[in-house]
Formats: C-alpha cells, structure tokens, sequence
C-alpha cells in the first residue's frame, strides 16, 4: 500500500490516529468471544465462542475447525449482505491491484482487495465448508463457481492482512509469554507500512484495534505499523528473511538501512561501535586494529559464563559479577546482546536479594528495550513493569535507595497503558495496581 501519512499537521507523541473495528474476527480460544474478545467465564465447549451479546453474530462452524475457515465465512458474508457489493467489480479491483491512494480510510473489504495476493494453503474442502454455510445463510444470485472464487479470492488475501490478536500470560515465576488469541481483518490498519522501528504502537479495546503514536510525528511524515519483527527480533537479515517470506517484500525502513547500534560491538580502546562481518576491522573513531579472532574469544567468554547462569550450574555471585563486567566491556548501551545478559543477570540477583546490582542491571535491559522500540511500545512497557515490580521488592526488603517519586510515574504509565491492552493473568500488574493505591 502507498501507506498513511500525517496529512494534516503535525501529530503530537500519545496521539491516537486510528481506532478501527474489525471488518471481520474470529477467536482462536475457547476462552474468548469471537466477536467482541470479551473474556468468557468458562472455557466454550463448542462453537460458536460467543458471550451473551454477541450470539447471534456468531458463525456454525464446529470446534475443530480452523479459525481462518470461519473468519473467510465471516468476511465473505459480510461481502455479500452489503447492498452495494458487486462480485464482478470486485474480481476487478482484485485483478489490476491497483494501488491504494484514497484519503478517506473507510472501513470496507474493498481497500483489501487491492492490496497484493499471496496463496494460503487451504484444502477444497475448506473452500466447499465455507461455501455450503454461506449457501445456507446467505441469499445470493452467485453461482457456486462464483461464490467459491470469491472465497479463494478472500482467503489470498489472509497471509499479508490478517491481524493476530494476543494476549499477555504471566506464570507463577513471573515469566511472561504471548498467547494469540483471535484474528481479524482491519482494512484502515491494514494500510498502513511496516518498519522494524515504527513511530506506533497498538492495542486493541475489545476487537477494536487503536493506534497511537510513540513519538511526534511531522507532517506529511509516514506512520508505520509493525508486521511483527522488529529490531529486537534480530538482525537486519534476520528481520529481512522473516518478512520476505511472510509478506513477500524487502524491508527498507530506516533501521534496515542503516548500521545498528544494537548489533554492534565496542571498540576495547575507544568505546566505540564496531561491527563484525567475520574479518578484521579498523574502528572509525580511533583508527585500532581489531582482531576478528581476539573478539570472538571474548564473546565465547560471557557467552560462557551467560549458559553456566541461565542453566543453574553457576550460583556464585562473584561469577555473575564478572559477567556483568565483561558485557559491559564488550557491547554498547543499545545492544540487544547486553539487554538480555542483564536480564537474566537482574533476575539473578532479585533472587540472592542482592537489590543495587538487581537494579542496575534491570535498569540496562529495560534502557536497552526502550532505546531499540520506544518507551511506550508494548514490549518495553512489559519491561518497565519489572522493573518497577523490582523496585517494589526492594522497598518491601528495607531497600531505601530508590527514587520513590519516579517508581510511581513509572508504575502508573504501566498501569495505564497495559491496563488498555489484552491482558490475562497478569499478576505483576496488580501488584502496581495495588502499591500506587498505597500512601
């Protein structure tokens, strides 16, 4: 797509610039409405996964069936119940997929259908399931060659436009992972670029999905939207191949344009970024000589030390500390390396109640999250939220160097923001919840 711009004037940081109800959804669990994603009191036994409000929008299908069958039955009847839906002039629009340069962001199928086409693997008899319901439900003057190319029409157009709904989990260690939990298709969201780095996050409010800005934007400047990986995921290679084979483009965006700070390394004698592509290199700012071979010896050292960490074989705080030293040394502020050394590290010392180096190294990997996607992205915010559950533990242990003041600005904009997302057993929150009610 030609993408959305700031067309108007310039879009302050916290901004929000879209709030998009689905064309179409459906819920990949039993635990949530396929309609509205509202959290069910019990887990469904059968299709449809539907609350009380939203029965009658749900479509027959049984519970096995896939969730992307039913969200193609889902889209197409809609198509076909709009007053204004002509199959011909749709296979058109398909055809020539011409590019998107409307201005008004209307919340049709039809801006969908000129975005580019890619085959998803779906059997006949997925097509024909389809087919059969809609044949039942929907009144049409289609013949069936008719009804079932616009179904494998609409399923093309799946792999590129679908939008994974996911919620957040937390264990009982305080672990996080995401979970998907619906897909649906949003045709304004859908017109928006990727970037590895964008300048939006999103949330979704029930099934509506909102986008709002992470940092002011000028205008006419492009707003970009995240496909799924971004710098944090990996290299520029990396990032490139996933979204290549998923999307079938070459990223261009600014942060694969250019060297990374959160890939490189540091110089041993200036401090400064130097990246490695498997020989010799000469630092930019001090002109050193630095042995490929030499780096690659001190990398095998904190990776080391890193394993003997994250397996249990180490518990000697003295090792740890050394581990954070050499880190240090060897990676830059931004890396992603560091990040996730200190992470672990943190997680290390929260549990010997070591509570200053906790901190310290929580403070890098959080830093590090934000430098890579921005402070109010999803994923640093998570990371903000252990911090600041840290910085509650150490108060709670008699802890006292803490900015007080700054934990609770912190742990309210989490509780704030995350508050608006998906979120499903999410103990840590809570306990922000609970400490900012607190004198």
């Amino acid at each position: 797509s030609s993408g959305i711009n700031a067309e108007y004037g310039d879009i302050p940081c916290h901004t929000v610039i879209i709030r998009n109800p689905p064309y179409a959804s459906v819920s990949c669990s039993p635990f949530f409405c396929d309609t509205c994603f509202g959290k069910l009191l019990q887990a469904a036994e059968q299709r449809p996964f539907s609350c009380e409000d939203c029965a009658s929008n749900a479509a027959p299908f049984e519970i096995q069936d896939k969730s992307l069958v039913i969200l193609c039955y889902n889209v197409v009847k809609r198509l076909l119940t709009e007053k204004d839906f002509d199959y011909e002039d749709f296979v058109k629009i398909d055809d020539e997929k011409s590019s998107t340069t409307t201005k008004e962001y209307v919340n049709d199928f039809k801006s969908i259908a000129k975005m580019i086409s890619k085959d998803l693997l779906v059997s006949d008899t997925d097509v024909e399931k389809v087919a059969d319901n809609l044949s039942r439900d929907v009144s049409c003057d289609l013949e069936r060659s008719q009804l079932t190319d616009l179904i494998r029409r609409v399923f093309s157009k799946f792999p590129c436009n679908v939008q994974g709904l996911r919620c957040v989990s937390e264990d009982d260690s305080g672990k996080l992972s995401e979970a998907r939990i619906g897909s649906a298709i949003y045709p304004t969201l859908a017109l928006m670029n990727h970037s590895c780095s964008p300048n939006t996050r999103l949330y979704f409010e029930k099934s509506d999905a909102v986008v709002v800005t992470t940092a002011d934007v000028s205008r006419g400047e492009e707003l970009f939207h995240n496909y799924g990986p971004d710098v944090l995921a990996g290299d520029t290679l990396q990032r490139r191949r996933i979204l290549k084979r998923q999307y079938g483009f070459l990223c261009g965006c600014h942060a694969c344009l250019t060297k990374e700070l959160q890939y490189s390394h540091k110089c041993e004698s200036c401090g400064a970024p130097v990246w490695f592509d498997g020989d010799d290199v000469e630092c930019g700012e001090c002109g050193k000589q630095i042995h490929h071979s030499r780096f690659r010896s001190r990398i095998h050292e904190v990776m080391e030390l890193l394993y003997e960490l994250e397996e249990g074989i180490t518990r000697n705080g003295d090792l740890v500390d050394d581990l954070v030293e050499k880190a240090m040394e060897l990676y830059p502020p931004e890396s992603i390396q560091l990040g996730s050394i200190m992470d672990s590290c943190a997680e290390f010392y929260r549990e010997v109640e070591n509570w200053a180096s906790a901190l310290q190294c929580r403070n890098v990997s959080c830093k590090v999250v934000e430098i890579a996607v921005g402070r109010e992205s999803h994923t640093h915010l998570l990371e903000l939220m252990k911090m600041c559950c840290l910085g509650i533990d150490a108060l709670k242990a008699g802890y006292k160097d803490i900015d007080i003041s700054k934990l609770r600005k912190d742990s309210a904009l989490c509780v704030e923001l995350l508050g608006k997302c998906k979120i499903y057993k999410m103990k840590s929150l809570e306990v922000l919840r609970e400490w900012n009610k607190s004198p």
